[in-house]
This record gives C-alpha cells, sequence and structure tokens, in this order.
C-alpha cells in the first residue's frame, strides 16, 4: 500500500513539473514565434493547423479507450489479450488515420484554397503549411497507442520527460526561426514536424525496449473494434 502511495505521489509530481515547464515555455515561445513571423503568417499558420486540429477530437477519444482497454488487460494479467487489445488499438488507429487523411486531402485542401482569406502571395506557404500539418497530425493519430501503453503501465516518468524534451525542443524551434533564410512559416511548421517525429521515436524506442509484455501482433478482431467505437463515439459525446 506504501508503496503504491509513494508511486502515486511521484506520478503526479512529475506531471505536474510537466505541466508547468511546458506551460512557460509555451507562453515564452508563443511570444517569440509571433515576433520572427510576424502577425500575417503567425495568423495564417494558427487558421490553417486548425483546419486540421479540427478533428483532433476523434484521436483524443480512441486513446481515452485505447488506454482503458489496455489498462483492464493489463489489470487481468492475460498477455494474450493484452497483445489483442493493442494490436487492435493500433489497427484502429492506422485506419483512423489513413481516413482523416483522404477527408483533409480532398476536403481540407478545397476549403482552404476557396474559402479562407489568405492573401494570394501567401496561398503557396499556406498549401505547404496545410500538407506539413496533415503529415503530422497523422502520425500523431497512429503514435496514440504507443503513449496509451506507457499511460496504462504508469511510466509517468518517462511521459513526462518525454513532454519536457518536447517543450525545449519547440523551444529551440523558436530560437532557429531568428537563423532561418528561408520563408518562416514553411521554416517553422517544418520544424515541428521534426519535433513531432523525435517525440515519437523517444516513445517508440522506449514501448520496445522497456515494455516487453506488448507486442503488435498480425490479428483482425471485430468485436474489438465494435467495442473501440462504442467507447469513442461515447467519449465524443461527452467530451
Amino acid at each position: 500500500m506504501s508503496s503504491n502511495s509513494n508511486r502515486l505521489a511521484q506520478n503526479t509530481l512529475l506531471l505536474y513539473i510537466r505541466m508547468l515547464l511546458v506551460l512557460l515555455v509555451t507562453l515564452y515561445t508563443s511570444r517569440v514565434v509571433l515576433q520572427q513571423l510576424g502577425v500575417d503568417d503567425f495568423g495564417i499558420y494558427a487558421v490553417v493547423a486548425s483546419v486540421v486540429a479540427f478533428l483532433s477530437i476523434l484521436q483524443g477519444a480512441l486513446n481515452t479507450a485505447t488506454s482503458r482497454f489496455i489498462t483492464f488487460e493489463i489489470g487481468k494479467g492475460d498477455i494474450s489479450e493484452l497483445n489483442s487489445t493493442y494490436s487492435m488499438a493500433l489497427n484502429c488507429h492506422f485506419i483512423l488515420a489513413f481516413a482523416l487523411f483522404i477527408l483533409l486531402e480532398l476536403v481540407g485542401v478545397w476549403f482552404l484554397n476557396n474559402h479562407l482569406n489568405i492573401s494570394q502571395d501567401r496561398m503557396y506557404a499556406a498549401n505547404v503549411v496545410f500538407q506539413i500539418s496533415l503529415v503530422m497530425f497523422c502520425l500523431q493519430v497512429m503514435s496514440s497507442p504507443l503513449k496509451a501503453n506507457i499511460i496504462a503501465h504508469e511510466k509517468m516518468d518517462f511521459y513526462a520527460v518525454v513532454g519536457i524534451v518536447e517543450a525545449l525542443l519547440q523551444l529551440a524551434v523558436a530560437f532557429l526561426l531568428s537563423y532561418s533564410h528561408y520563408d518562416k512559416l514553411i521554416t517553422y511548421a517544418f520544424l515541428l514536424l521534426c519535433v513531432s517525429i523525435i517525440n515519437i521515436l523517444m516513445v517508440f524506442v522506449y514501448c520496445v525496449k522497456c515494455l516487453k509484455d506488448v507486442r503488435y501482433l498480425r490479428c483482425w478482431d471485430s468485436k474489438k473494434i465494435k467495442n473501440f467505437t462504442s467507447y469513442s463515439s461515447w467519449a465524443v459525446l461527452v467530451s
């Protein structure tokens, strides 16, 4: 009981430290990025990225479902069912990422070029940023089960470290913008994509090396798909 209490207190402390550091870095980098990009480009990035991020609520709901089912299987102690649940979670996220990619390529590009109030001389940059943001979003969707796996195993120390590293990398991105001689809006989007890839690689390597009880299997279970969909739908409605 004492060990569980200590772990709970440690996890809570680490998450608070992560949240505080991310908040401080975000507040500072927002000002620096605004200075480097200028009001117009900063607004373009915010608007274009929001077109992609609009559907992130689906990712959050499916991520919640993944964490819930993985935690349940860990509690049961059935490794076979745990691996099957984890594998189906990855399958669901791959399908979701592919579907959203097609949807946003068809609808998002049309909406961007026909309905957003962006000056013609910045339309090329806006389209490049949209494509980069779309790739980044799909990568984040596909990596969600990895993060849910870490949370389900209560590895909050590593989860906090990943968040802190990401915040520091975003801080570095803000400073690197001042040295860029290329289009700063495109440079900013590309550097954020690099930060996202580094984040995903850290999570992937940790899951492979340290969470060896969970492995991806080539399988398909329609019942688990139904359970994920049902739980995620409720999560969307509640949120």
